[in-house]
């Protein structure tokens, strides 16, 4: 756009979007409800006033959140029978639940993928992604397009393969030093409990602690490096861009959030000299997926609302504190400084330190104030991309330890559930009272997370076939190989239930299908010009002279 080529070349420090206070506030009196469904968000409001790109994210969250209920309900139900089993978390109703969360998650993504279409189409994003300009970012050299004909920048794909190769050597550099991190903290709980000084299960807590933090911490600083190796592959629009900064957050977020619950269901079990499992390797399974849910619960709302919540308080009291402070020497030295009258003018040396710019009035005399809309620029940026990339990663992570985890921790869905409506309130709030309007984007789709959402949904069927074969004791009576082949069997058969649900219902709604095959022949009449068939064939043998008669004369007696 032209904003970003202004700043590309420095013509511009920063820019933002103004808020429009009528449309903001009739948006919060529909939106900012505490007892509100996950299917009745105002999206169309929501598009109207931030963008294609944030009512999209609601849309898909709303879905994602209404599909919980029914999943909450079902794992709430199975972890009662659990309890009254004397919380034994081998339940033979297991495989039951697995074949549920297969059907359901595959439910969920085919429910979605159906309605981005529709929503596409009624939104007119279909094929927005072909139109996009280049990003100002983008470098190549000036060469004559073989298409078109015309000058346009040319990069050599050789070049951003190599670079390519280069970053994700790092990224995966990266994730070994995760993996040797999770290897350490294992060796720590192990070191404690040869020690005997705690007892097994203050460990495992502490471990899991651990786990959590380390997820937590290390996630931001590998968003910064992994938008620094984004760059260096010089991606020629915006989509590309984002799509490979999806996919190095998702590669390194992956092994990050999921490594250490896969040791504790694949490799604990089998080590039971080195490192034990007390009360069984589910019960410490369950522990683990409990403490980091609720660690990314708190963590994240603080992040996302506490924050900014602080510093536009200090803000606002700075403001009044310094208005007053202007208003009561404008008496004595008007001669001097002009205060603004209302408040929305500030000393903006108190504010913002000593380096603000003065600013003078017409009659030339110093004023230290700020305006209310720069005040309104100082407030939190929500950025286009990587607060909505942000909000999506923290929903699609989630959604893997709902699904591929769901037989070790049914309660995960009905957590998952209070986390989401909670999310959407917040997400709601922080947009509208705590930060920046963004800047409006279109986008047809949500781009690379929905084959990152199908990848986790296909490993849910493993995972958890995996989990009821070996990791649980249910089938600890049976041999080796009779385990093995359950889980083979059970994997397959989850997989032809996942396929069956592709198969019966289509990608694109037939409704949709046609409205959009009706506007491809509309557009190439319109725009293109496209001929109609030759049908002076079909009519030659219908033809019939006229059967009127033109007379020279009126014979009209009047």
């Amino acid at each position: 756009s032209l904003h970003n080529r202004l700043l590309q070349d420095e013509c511009l420090v920063s820019y933002t979007a103004l808020p429009d206070v009528i449309e903001a506030t009739k948006l919060s009196i529909q939106w900012l409800q505490f007892f509100q469904m996950p299917w009745n968000q105002p999206t169309e409001e929501v598009r109207n006033y931030f963008g294609e790109k944030v009512a999209l994210y609601f849309k898909w969250l709303g879905l994602y959140t209404s599909w919980l209920l029914l999943s909450s309900v079902v794992g709430t139900f199975l972890w009662i029978s659990i309890a009254v089993r004397g919380n034994d978390p081998n339940a033979p109703v297991l495989p039951y639940f697995a074949v549920f969360m297969a059907l359901w998650s595959a439910m969920v993504l085919k429910h979605w993928l159906r309605t981005e279409k529709t929503t596409s189409m009624e939104w007119g994003m279909v094929g927005s992604e072909e139109e996009e300009n280049v990003r100002p970012q983008f470098r190549g050299d000036k060469k004559i397009s073989a298409v078109t004909g015309k000058v346009s920048l040319h990069y050599s794909p050789w070049r951003r393969a190599v670079t390519g190769v280069k970053t994700q050597g790092i990224v995966l550099a990266l994730i070994l030093v995760v993996l040797g991190i999770i290897a350490c903290i294992f060796v720590i709980k192990l070191v404690i409990n040869a020690s005997k000084t705690v007892d097994y299960q203050f460990s495992g807590v502490l471990t899991s602690m651990m786990l959590a933090a380390l997820i937590l911490v290390l996630h931001d600083p590998f968003e910064e490096l992994a938008i620094k190796l984004n760059d260096r592959e010089n991606h020629r629009t915006n989509t590309e861009y984002e799509d490979a900064l999806i996919s190095k957050v998702f590669l390194f977020g992956f092994f990050n959030s999921y490594s250490a619950l896969f040791y504790i269901a694949f490799l604990q079990p089998f080590m039971p000299i080195a490192d034990t499992c007390q009360g069984g390797c589910m019960v410490q399974l369950q522990v683990t997926l409990a403490t980091i849910f609720i660690g990314r619960l708190f963590v994240n709302n603080i992040k996302a609302c506490a924050i900014p919540m602080i510093l536009k308080y200090y803000q606002s009291k700075a403001t009044n504190t310094t208005t007053a402070t202007v208003s009561s020497s404008t008496s004595s030295e008007s001669s001097e400084v002009t205060p603004r009258k209302d408040a929305s003018y500030v000393d903006i040396n108190k504010v913002y330190g000593a380096n603000s710019p003065e600013k003078k009035d017409e009659n030339g005399k110093v004023n230290y104030g700020v305006s209310e809309v720069e005040m309104y620029f100082y407030m939190p940026e929500y950025h286009d991309m990587l607060g909505i990339m942000d909000d999506y990663a923290e929903t699609v992570f989630q959604f893997g330890y709902s699904t591929m985890f769901a037989t070790a921790f049914p309660l995960s869905c009905l957590m998952a559930l209070v986390n989401n409506y909670v999310e959407m309130r917040v997400d709601a709030w922080k947009l509208l009272q705590l930060y920046r309007r963004p800047m409006p984007r279109n986008v047809e789709d949500i781009g690379t997370w929905y084959p990152i959402l199908e990848i986790i949904s296909i490993a849910s069927i493993f995972v958890n076939s995996g989990i009821i074969a070996f990791t649980s004791a249910t089938l600890i009576n049976y041999t080796w190989t009779v385990r093995v082949w359950i889980f083979i069997l059970l994997s397959a058969a989850l997989l032809c239930i996942r396929l069956s649900v592709g198969y019966v219902l289509p990608d694109t709604p037939d409704e949709v299908k046609c409205q959009l095959e009706r506007q491809e022949y509309i557009v190439s009449k319109v725009l293109h010009n496209v001929e109609d068939e030759d049908d002076s064939d079909l009519v030659k043998g219908i033809f019939r002279p006229p059967n009127y008669l033109v007379n020279s004369t009126d014979e009209d007696p009047l």
